[in-house]
């Protein structure tokens, strides 16, 4: 008896990381998107850090721009300032664009729309490794403290509720089946 190819999940996570929380425990039931591990990672905090900068400097940087068309256009400053600021503008923008390229290579798209700086909430290092499917938590080495890397398979998540028999019958016994 074994369980469907199709509702194995090996879980993994893209970055290493600490585990800093365990959540699952073994033979546990769980729903898709149900988080079962927290880990925190420098690289993530880093490229989260980099984004936050990066879309706070373009908004600056759009704020200005607006400011300095609006001076011109009252003929109160030069166009070289405006053709200044709207350089500065472009490369917030280009740095904004790649920071945010590279979180979505590292965090889904959900967590990336709602991040903002807030001190009340988590470290921006941590993260949560979640099952993709619903099922039982069928293999868990995974400890508080170890650090998980990016080829491990910590947990495995397995729906049980369709599962294959594999049989080895000779064709002469088929028709007593």
């Amino acid at each position: 008896v074994e369980p469907d190819a199709n509702s194995v999940a090996h879980i993994t996570s893209r970055i290493s990381g600490r585990v800093v929380t365990v959540i699952a425990q073994l033979g546990q039931q769980v729903k898709a998107g149900e988080p079962l591990a927290v880990l925190s990672s420098i690289q993530l905090g880093e490229a989260k850090t980099n984004y936050l900068k990066a879309k706070s400097l373009q908004q600056i940087a759009k704020q200005h721009l607006d400011r300095e068309e609006s001076l011109y256009a009252k003929k109160i400053t030069a166009h070289k300032d405006v053709l200044q600021a709207r350089a500065d503008y472009d490369t917030g923008r280009a740095q904004y664009q790649a920071a945010r390229e590279t979180l979505k290579l590292l965090i889904p798209q959900e967590p990336l729309a709602r991040l903002d700086w807030d001190a009340s909430g988590p470290p921006l290092s941590d993260f949560a490794l979640t099952s993709p499917i619903a099922g039982t938590v069928t293999k868990r080495e995974i400890t508080v403290g170890s650090m998980i890397d990016s080829n491990a398979e910590p947990i495995t998540v397995i729906n049980l509720d369709r599962v294959w028999v594999i049989a080895n019958v000779f064709e002469h016994d088929l028709a007593i089946l």
